[in-house]
């Protein structure tokens, strides 16, 4: 048996059904009323950010979609607000699955922030890097 196979028996016979299941590290959950330049300017005093200074996550939850588009047939810009009405924008790169399941009920998500610079207009955009449906 080659070093390949050895290792690969290894795996299968002490990893567990748990450590299987993909991860992801919140650093903080944010209210969408709290995201503003001057706490991103805060935020930006960490970096760099990198291996050993991993960017922030953040998590905001029970959000709704209201105007979502596909971008390319496979990226989403979302835009999505609070039950106070407080609106974020952000971009799902390859979610596109999860387009149409946003529209219909609320959702939990995970991103980390950045500024876009768009024709000279500067804005806290949301990096999405996850979403699911909000806990009932």
């Amino acid at each position: 048996m080659d070093l390949n196979q050895q290792f690969e028996k290894a795996v299968a016979e002490t990893i567990t059904d748990e450590q299987l299941i993909p991860s992801i590290t919140i650093d903080a959950e944010m209210d969408l009323k709290d995201i503003s330049y001057s706490f991103y300017n805060i935020l930006k005093q960490f970096e760099p950010f990198g291996p050993g200074n991993m960017t922030p996550l953040f998590v905001s939850r029970n959000l709704t979609d209201y105007g979502s588009r596909l971008l390319n047939d496979k990226h989403v810009k979302f835009s999505i607000k609070n039950a106070e009405n407080h609106k974020a924008t952000g971009i799902g790169f390859d979610m596109k699955h999860h387009y149409e399941t946003t529209k219909s009920k609320k959702i939990d998500m995970v991103y980390s922030l950045e500024e876009n610079d768009w024709q000279g207009n500067k804005t806290i955009e949301w990096r999405i890097r996850d979403i699911k449906k909000s806990a009932e």
